[in-house]
């Protein structure tokens, strides 16, 4: 990587943690954010998922701990470990979306869902035999963070009850 293209995606991770920050103040959702981009990237450039983003998500999410998420983590797994096994997915992008569904809860299908529609927009016409999952479970993440915080301002006021 190019000493320009380092420096530009600093900047990018800078800004949204910086827009973040001030806006909305979740210091989880930054860490969150900076693994997510990190595993992104790596997968992107190498086609695995860095254990250590999933470790540190792992973290992040015990701290978010819920009952109603850990269940909906276990049939994420179980679901996924179905593609794994047919060499759909890497064991990595399973791991990946399992503590991420720890974190997220339900909202893990939305994200699961953006990234099957990015993968289908920008890979419709290649015939790509392996395809970086981890790289769309990326902009999944941040586009379902984008629209919970724009989403949710809108709810409490439309519905303050």
């Amino acid at each position: 990587m190019t000493f320009k293209k380092k420096c530009l995606l600093g900047t990018l991770i800078f800004s949204i943690n910086l827009i973040h920050f001030f806006l909305f103040e979740n210091f989880f959702d930054i860490i969150i954010i900076n693994s997510i981009i990190f595993a992104g990237y790596i997968d992107y450039k190498k086609f695995i998922i860095p254990d250590t983003s999933v470790i540190i998500i792992l973290i992040v999410s015990l701290f978010n701990f819920s009952i109603y998420n850990l269940i909906i983590s276990i049939i994420i797994f179980l679901l996924l470990v179905n593609f794994y096994k047919k060499k759909k997915m890497g064991f990595g992008d399973v791991k990946l979306l399992t503590v991420l569904s720890l974190y997220f809860g339900y909202e893990i299908f939305f994200i699961i869902i953006f990234s099957i529609i990015l993968i289908l927009i920008l890979n419709f016409k290649k015939e790509q035999a392996k395809i970086p999952f981890g790289f769309y479970i990326m902009f999944g993440v941040l586009i379902n963070l984008f629209m919970r915080w724009f989403y949710d301002p809108l709810q409490n006021y439309w519905f303050p009850f």
